[in-house]
């Protein structure tokens, strides 16, 4: 399991990323077909391991090996060729060959930290994927809400303009605004299919297999015992350690010369300013969207607590349909916006936790 996810699941707040709420990986439908179910808990590693540029990565990575071992050889035989110290031939044979070392030596070191950067970054998009799959589904789900609400709204008028209480461009307004909504949330609906197909292929599931599971939500008192378990000096000194762009950079300092380097040396000092306040920005952040969503935890109580009273009211006669009905629209609309702040807490979240896996996103 990698990094992030470890880390996570050790908040052990996170009930949403055990088990007994998401399905095991490998499973079958009901007609019997192999599927495989993708949930937050396993899309890092699915994509990871899975993701064809990763693949690409690790070959191309393969293939450097390969090419120092070669050169390694070389060297080893030039040696064994040349025997006279005294030999010119042999002094330049042993330079070329040992230059050769060198380089092979530094495109190792910075093609091995680009690599494995890219591979967490890969793990990194197949959790941003999922996480833009949630939302979409729950933009689509709100729009939905929302074009029955306005059905209620144009039947309500058609009604009233029968008996001359409404005109027939009020009808008309409302009809439009039908028609407009209607082109959006078909428009969501084939962005849904979209994202999924491309979920598909990142993570190297084919769509047909692919089980998306429910996103099951975090709690407020979840995501503060979230930030409560963070010890914020030793995550600033671990992604300092494992800062691949640090790591790069000295690299590149270390493998140049003249001006050059120095130039290269002051893009560092500047890179090492900014570090912290770069991972101060993130938890920060983090802790902002656990905040937000406990406003929306609370506002959602509110309207819930408010849609019950309604319908015991509707079911005693003391209030219309309409007026029932809008409040178990508000509760909806309430609970869309929660799940919107648990979907943004999950974002600032993998973010924090990418900077102490050594992604930073300058």
């Amino acid at each position: 399991m990698n990094q992030i996810l470890k880390r996570t699941i050790s908040f052990a707040a996170c009930a949403i990323l055990t088990t007994a709420i998401f399905p095991p990986a490998a499973m079958a439908d009901e007609n019997g077909r192999d599927t495989t179910a993708v949930s937050l808990q396993n899309v890092y590693d699915l994509a990871y391991e899975n993701n064809i540029s990763g693949k690409v990565a690790d070959l191309n990575l393969k293939v450097l090996y390969k090419s120092i071992e070669d050169i390694s050889d070389a060297v080893d035989a030039t040696w064994d060729l040349f025997t006279d110290p005294s030999s010119s031939l042999y002094f330049t044979s042993s330079m070329n060959s040992l230059m050769s070392q060198q380089i092979s030596r530094e495109t190792k070191e910075s093609t091995e930290l680009s690599v494995e950067s890219a591979k967490i970054q890969i793990g990194l998009g197949g959790q941003s994927l999922l996480l833009n799959c949630y939302a979409l589904q729950n933009r689509y789900e709100e729009l939905n809400a929302s074009a029955e609400k306005l059905e209620r709204s144009l039947a309500v008028t058609r009604k009233m303009q029968e008996i001359g209480m409404a005109t027939t461009d009020s009808v008309n307004a409302l009809q439009q605004s039908e028609t407009e909504l209607s082109s959006s949330i078909q428009a969501l609906s084939n962005a849904i299919d979209t994202i999924k197909a491309k979920l598909g292929t990142y993570i190297g599931v084919p769509e047909t297999q692919m089980v998306i599971a429910p996103f099951d939500g975090i709690t407020a008192e979840e995501a503060e015992s979230v930030i409560a378990a963070i010890d914020y000096d030793a995550d600033l000194t671990l992604a300092h350690k494992n800062c691949y762009a640090l790591k790069i950079q000295r690299l590149t300092v270390k493998n140049n010369s003249g001006n050059q380097k120095k130039v290269e040396q002051l893009t560092l000092e500047a890179m090492e300013d900014d570090f912290p306040q770069a991972f101060k920005s993130a938890y920060l952040a983090l802790k902002e969207r656990a905040s937000a969503l406990s406003d929306a935890e609370n506002a959602y109580a509110l309207s819930s607590r408010d849609a019950e009273t309604a319908a015991l009211k509707f079911d005693r006669g003391m209030i219309s349909k309409n007026s029932y009905l809008d409040s178990a629209s508000q509760q909806a609309f309430h609970k869309n916006a929660l799940v919107s702040a648990q979907l943004d807490f999950y974002s600032s979240l993998y973010a924090y936790e990418a900077m102490t896996s050594g992604i930073w996103q300058q």
